[in-house]
């Protein structure tokens, strides 16, 4: 489907001192996009420019690289030991992600991780590991398994075009105000997750290797979007009243904002990932959950805001009803995907930040497809269609509640 297995233990064996010897150079593989470790790619499509001129991102594989080290040490008479171990975990990439973890994350639980993935057999299996030490030595065992795919997926992020192709998909949808002067994108195993903190996105390479370069950069900017560009506020479930609807309808601005992007109903990933794998999104599905989002408002709301006390006994439930039935998120995107669809993406882009923008936006694109509305399963193509408007008494209502409360963020 995507990439085939390769074997997992086809390791090259090396002694003890090269190994160290590898980690004490390795702090030399810090690259910039456009140029390989060789720096024999500087030459950009126009021929005018280097590539690191065009899209100014650095990619961070060192933490990779010594990784990478373990996994080819692992087979030999001298193993990793835990002093090893150590060296990746005070690797400059690792301390930020530590810092992005709840607690400041301690290195020592990164060693014992490291330790757990490259044990014996019959240690692993003798030794009992708390939930985290499994999870991030199944994880990192991924990656072990697939080493030379994600060498060479890495090199190939930064000079077959996809980094430059993500500066391009920031500069379409994230204003130049809040992005950061400067993007590091970190390589390294974890647990499968992009994480994200101030200028620096932190990929698990067992994230990149299941998935795809096209993907990767969608998901990337993705994760950039919502660390700046969406608009913040209380937990509709941990609100009341028009509170709790009008933060409902800013979820689901945010999230179907970031998984437009992402292109959630076409994220793939390979099947033998031991978690990722278990990912299979169909399309229709999704968008019978906008549907829903939309009858549930349709339904709920006429009678909420013609009763102010009914509107403040039951705003909370219906947060809680849209949250339960996957309508905050599916329904976000399909509805974000009607103005996609009908509207152009510049017009999605630039309701980014404005609930009342979206949901016009929103009422404007759905106006325009079928009715009646036909089953997602009826549309061959362009399921957006396949959405339909608000009620205009419900579209009227929300208006005014989300113009009253977001009125001084937009």
């Amino acid at each position: 489907m995507i990439v085939h297995d390769l074997p997992g233990n086809n390791f090259i064996h090396l002694k003890k001192v090269m190994l160290t010897a590898w980690f004490i150079a390795i702090t030399l593989f810090v690259s910039s996009c456009g140029k390989d470790s060789t720096d024999q790619t500087n030459k950009s499509t126009n021929n005018s420019v280097t590539a690191n001129d065009l899209c100014e991102i650095t990619v961070d594989d060192t933490a990779w690289q010594v990784f990478a080290g373990y996994a080819h040490a692992a087979a030999s008479e001298n193993p990793p030991t835990r002093t090893d171990f150590q060296v990746f975990a005070d690797l400059p990439i690792i301390s930020h992600w530590k810092e992005s973890m709840d607690g400041n994350l301690p290195s020592i639980r990164i060693v014992n991780w490291l330790e757990a993935t490259f044990a014996s057999d019959e240690v692993a299996t003798g030794v009992k590991h708390n939930k985290d030490r499994r999870r991030f030595s199944e994880s990192f065992r991924y990656s072990v398994e697939h080493l030379v795919e994600i060498d060479s997926l890495i090199q190939k992020f930064q000079t077959g075009g996809h980094c430059c192709s993500f500066r391009d998909q920031i500069d379409f949808w994230i204003s130049s105000d809040v992005t950061p002067d400067s993007l590091v994108i970190g390589f390294f195993p974890s647990k499968p997750e992009i994480r994200t903190m101030e200028n620096f996105l932190f990929v698990d390479t067992g994230v990149l290797q299941a998935g795809n370069l096209n993907q990767l950069v969608r998901q990337l900017t993705g994760m950039l979007f919502r660390s700046t560009m969406a608009l913040h506020g209380d937990s509709p479930t941990g609100t009341e009243g028009e509170l709790a609807v009008a933060h409902s309808l800013r979820i689901m601005m945010n999230e179907g904002l970031i998984d437009y992007i992402q292109d959630q109903p076409g994220t793939i990933f390979n099947p033998v990932h031991p978690k990722l794998g278990e990912i299979n999104i169909v399309p229709e599905t999704v968008f019978e959950h906008g549907q829903r989002a939309i009858s549930l408002l349709n339904f709920n709301l006429p009678k909420m805001f013609a009763d102010e006390d009914l509107m403040q006994k039951n705003g909370r439930n219906l947060a809680k009803t849209l949250l339960a039935s996957s309508s905050l998120r599916q329904g976000g995107y399909s509805m974000s995907s009607a103005i996609a669809g009908q509207l152009g993406e510049e017009r999605l882009r630039d309701t980014a930040g404005s609930p009342t923008a979206w949901l016009a936006a929103y009422q404007e694109a759905a106006k325009l497809n079928p009715s009646p509305t036909p089953d997602p399963y009826e549309v061959p193509t362009e399921l957006y269609r396949c959405m339909p408007p608000l009620d205009e008494e419900v579209y009227e209502g929300l208006q005014n509640i989300l113009s009253n409360i977001f009125s001084t963020s937009q």
